[in-house]
């Protein structure tokens, strides 16, 4: 049978009724989504509000920090904000949040590493969602080893230009005198203005003027180093004080010995120092002690014990000093205990002719303390620490060979150890009461403090070259060296036979040392100068240095000056260009991995950035946990 049309009508009617459900449900979910789009979009906006404010309260705090006021406390917090209302730029309150700021010390609070804060903020919105943004602002107290050239007082005759190069970080505190064919490659500041009415040198980086003032560290500050070596035994006697005294009593070298027969020095456990001194004060001994010239009428070296030629009587290479040389044109094994000024003279004309520092083992026949020096002048000093003594893996152990290489063996009592594994209470610092003069080959991370002058008085480099490791820390087992030199007196470059040709017969000889030049690896902080002894005397042109002739060759120095007076100190003098012709090299990871309780600005800056959960936190318990 055939179906009539009112059958139908029933069916058509459901289906516009499910339709219009259908409608109805897709309208009801636009509105629900775009509700929901709506809210999510207001929280975005409220979280991004809670992320900004927190960041601009880290940034706060750090300008805060650097404004002065008291420092950190060595343990705990500061609370810079408790519960203030949020502000925006113009001051006004943005209603619905609070702020709290916390600041402390972090990680290794001692400062042997560097001086570390971090600065904590707390965002909360209103009581009714209690939600919650926390950041943290890792700093780091800028070190003085961050500036490549840092001069607190400057004088108008000492200018930046013809050719002179500077890499890193340059600040002064006063008037900066610059002029035509200078390049300054790393950023240019001062708390006054530039001079450069000798012409515009060429700014990489640019240039600021008028910026804050950077107090350099006092004579006080300075001396608080010594508790640290008191605790590691590393206080050394040095010589008289005074800024003109430049004939130190003591010496320190910095020496790295192979003790798991590896091949090289550059483990945690290999760098060592060993301290000569003489007790005397007499002009002789005082000029063993460095190598300084002897005065012998118109040959200052002719009777020096630190100076002669090799020879053996049985053809091995034994240093034979001038003034034991007798006949250089006879059997250069032929000696005796005479001696004339020619065959003195002969000596060091010879081509085995050499200087060393005094005690060095090359001039007593052996690496072997007991030897005396030449007329008694003087001794290594046995390390306190070792009580029985040295253990026989450093007796065993092979001597770098810039030292002429061998078996350490009876002077292992003599090394004293800058290193934890062999000297656990060892904090980074070697304290001198008194001037000393330095030299030598560095493994490890230290600071050489002295109340009087320092004497660069040969070559101070690392085991590992400078800036070498990217991360500026270690490279797998091979850690990077780091050396500061801290003085309120001088730091001089010793005009000595090791350092300087000399007149030999009314001329001039050089050759006495490895190499022409002097080279330093170092951040040096003096509160009065880096300065040459005796500009205006000596040769003018024995050396070579960049294509120059010069009187004692090129001063490579790798590192960081900071100093308090900037004055002539290389090259100028009365008598011409009889000084060295320094060439100045940054060392990048200086502002990153200063040495030990190098001196800091007291300045922060910014490190590192952490999003922080907020759930549970306290602030309190997280600065006992990471201090």
């Amino acid at each position: 049978m055939r179906p009539t049309i009112g059958d139908r009508r029933g069916i058509a009617l459901i289906m516009a009724l499910l339709l219009a459900l259908v409608v109805a449900g897709m309208a009801f979910g636009i509105i629900l989504m775009s509700g929901r789009a709506t809210t999510i979009t207001r929280f975005q906006a409220r979280e991004a509000e809670m992320q900004s404010a927190a960041d601009a309260a880290l940034e706060w705090a750090r300008d805060t920090l650097n404004g002065g006021g008291a420092p950190l406390p060595a343990a705990g917090f500061d609370t810079l904000e408790n519960g203030v209302a949020v502000r925006d730029a113009a001051g006004a309150v943005i209603p619905g949040y609070l702020r709290w700021v916390y600041s402390g010390r972090s990680g290794n609070v001692t400062g042997q590493y560097g001086v570390y804060a971090s600065t904590i903020t707390e965002i909360r919105d209103d009581a009714t969602r209690r939600a919650v943004v926390v950041r943290r602002l890792e700093l780091n107290q800028e070190s003085f080893a961050k500036f490549a050239r840092f001069d607190d007082r400057t004088v108008s005759t000492t200018v930046f230009m013809s050719g002179i190069q500077v890499f890193g970080p340059l600040h002064t505190n006063q008037t900066l005198y610059v002029g035509t064919g200078a390049t300054f490659h790393g950023p240019v500041s001062t708390a006054a203005t530039v001079d450069e009415s000798r012409g515009v040198p060429i700014y990489r980086q640019g240039k600021k003027e008028r910026v804050p003032v950077i107090p350099m560290p006092t004579p006080a500050e300075l001396a608080t180093l010594r508790g640290y070596a008191v605790t590691g035994q590393t206080v050394v006697t040095g010589g008289v004080l005074g800024t003109t005294y430049y004939t130190p009593a003591t010496r320190v070298e910095f020496v790295p010995v192979d003790l798991n027969a590896d091949g090289d020095y550059t483990d945690e456990d290999e760098g060592f120092i060993r301290v000569y001194r003489t007790g005397l004060t007499t002009t002789n001994a005082l000029n063993y002690v460095t190598a300084r010239f002897w005065s012998t009428g118109s040959d200052p070296n002719a009777a020096s014990p630190n100076c002669g030629d090799w020879a053996g009587p049985t053809g091995s290479q034994t240093f034979m000093p001038a003034a034991s040389h007798t006949n250089a044109t006879a059997s250069p094994h032929n000696h005796s205990t005479t001696s004339t000024l020619a065959n003195q003279r002969a000596s060091l004309n010879s081509a085995g002719r050499a200087c060393y520092l005094g005690g060095d083992p090359r001039l007593t026949g052996g690496f072997v303390a007991a030897t005396p020096a030449p007329g008694n002048y003087g001794s290594w000093v046995a390390w306190s620490g070792w009580g029985a003594g040295a253990p026989t893996r450093i007796q065993n152990g092979t001597v770098h060979p810039s030292f002429g290489g061998g078996t350490v063996g009876a002077m292992a009592n003599y090394l004293w150890p800058i290193n934890r594994p062999y000297n656990l209470n060892f904090k980074g610092v070697v304290y001198v009461d008194g001037s000393v003069a330095v030299s030598g080959v560095v493994r490890g991370q230290v600071t050489v403090a002295s109340t009087g002058n320092i004497m660069m008085a040969d070559d101070i480099t690392y085991v590992t070259s400078p800036g070498s490791i990217d991360d500026c820390f270690a490279s797998g087992t091979v850690y990077a060296d780091a050396l500061g030199l801290l003085t309120p007196q001088y730091f001089m470059i010793d005009n000595n036979s090791v350092n300087a040709p000399f007149q030999v017969n009314g001329a001039f000889v050089k050759g006495f040392d490895e190499t022409g030049d002097e080279n330093i690896h170092a951040a040096v902080l003096t509160l009065n100068s880096v300065s040459s002894e005796a500009l205006g005397t000596g040769s003018l042109n024995s050396e070579v240095c960049a294509g120059t002739n010069v009187g004692r060759g090129c001063l490579n120095w790798v590192g960081a000056v900071i100093q308090g007076i900037n004055a002539p100190r290389m090259q100028a003098g009365s008598g011409g260009n009889t000084g060295w012709n320094p060439q100045w090299t940054f060392d990048r990871c200086m502002g990153r991995n200063p040495p030990p309780y190098f001196p800091t600005t007291g300045r922060y800056s910014r490190n590192r950035y952490y999003e922080m959960d907020p759930v549970d936190f306290d602030v309190t318990n997280w600065f006992a946990t990471n201090q």
